[in-house]
């Protein structure tokens, strides 16, 4: 028997109302949920539902230990009204503190001295990507700044990691990232360095699926990386337009992706039809309508 000496450390885990999302996070012991550790990666490419998720998965996190979300806006496309409308539909209620600074340096410093205080369990940086050195602000186009962004990124990692080894909260910070052809080879990689490869404990891939008429789409994601459990493991959200996550909807296409529910002219649950995908979509504000499909997750294991 193995004892180990000293203070373990465990991985708080949350469960989701994502029922797919929660099972692709399992670890070998067959514990479920997203773990609150450290840093997580959310790349894909553009349209792919990188920010809507990040501020759907930050709502929960927030919500589970009753903290504050701290924000770094480096893309600059912050909108206040959507931010907060798909908070409040995932069930938060507390605040968002919208980082400071000048520059992304400034960001970047001041998210990390946000972050060790333990009313912050979670932060957003919106995104890896955009992040502009001060070399680059204020140089030439010409100049060139390879590996700057990276350090800088890289520099935040570490402190982030070192910043929560000592809290008591569970935390994690939330990068998003974009995902680009590799220059001159073959293959794609997200800006940031390879640093970040290892320092993140979990990375998580988006695409989209399936398109809607009204804008709202299907989220596919795969788990790249993860530290406490399996990785290349799948999941599916539904995002829908100007609302965020939807769990009903979710629950939907996960019941479809299991093979639990039929979704041919219209969307069946056992001897049960629920109209076609369209109708459920414009009716998804009814809560209710979704519960028996989230009633046969539950059942399913």
């Amino acid at each position: 028997m193995v004892t180990f000496i000293g203070e373990e450390k465990n991985t708080h885990r949350l469960i989701t109302p994502w029922h797919t999302f929660n099972w692709a996070f399992e670890n070998r012991k067959g514990e479920i949920g997203f773990p609150i550790r450290a840093i997580c990666e959310i790349s894909g490419f553009e349209g792919t539902g990188k920010s809507t998720f990040a501020y759907c998965l930050a709502s929960h996190i927030a919500s589970e230990v009753d903290g504050t979300i701290a924000f770094a806006d480096i893309e600059e496309h912050f909108d206040s009204d959507f931010m907060r409308t798909v908070l409040e539909n995932n069930g938060f209620s507390g605040s968002v503190h919208i980082v400071p600074g000048k520059t992304d340096g400034d960001k970047v410093d001041e998210l990390v001295k946000i972050m060790k205080g333990e009313e912050y369990p979670v932060g957003i940086l919106d995104s890896i990507g955009a992040i502009s050195p001060v070399s680059e602000l204020e140089g030439k186009a010409e100049d060139a700044n390879m590996g700057r962004r990276a350090k800088m990124v890289n520099a935040m990692s570490r402190r982030i990691i070192h910043a929560f080894a000592y809290k008591e909260t569970p935390s994690v910070l939330l990068f998003t990232n974009h995902v680009h052809p590799n220059i001159g080879s073959l293959g794609f990689t997200t800006p940031g360095g390879v640093s970040k490869k290892y320092l993140t404990t979990t990375q998580i891939r988006l695409s989209k699926k399936e398109k809607m008429d009204d804008g709202s789409f299907l989220i596919g994601g795969k788990v790249t990386k993860h530290s406490f459990g399996f990785e290349q493991r799948v999941f599916f959200l539904f995002n829908l337009a100007g609302w965020g996550i939807h769990p009903g909807l979710t629950a939907v296409y996960d019941c479809i992706m299991l093979d639990i529910a039929k979704k041919e002219r219209v969307v069946k649950l056992g001897d049960q039809s629920f109209g076609y995908m369209k109708d459920l979509i414009r009716d998804a504000e009814d809560l209710e309508m979704f519960e028996p499909f989230i009633k046969a997750l539950k059942e399913y294991r």
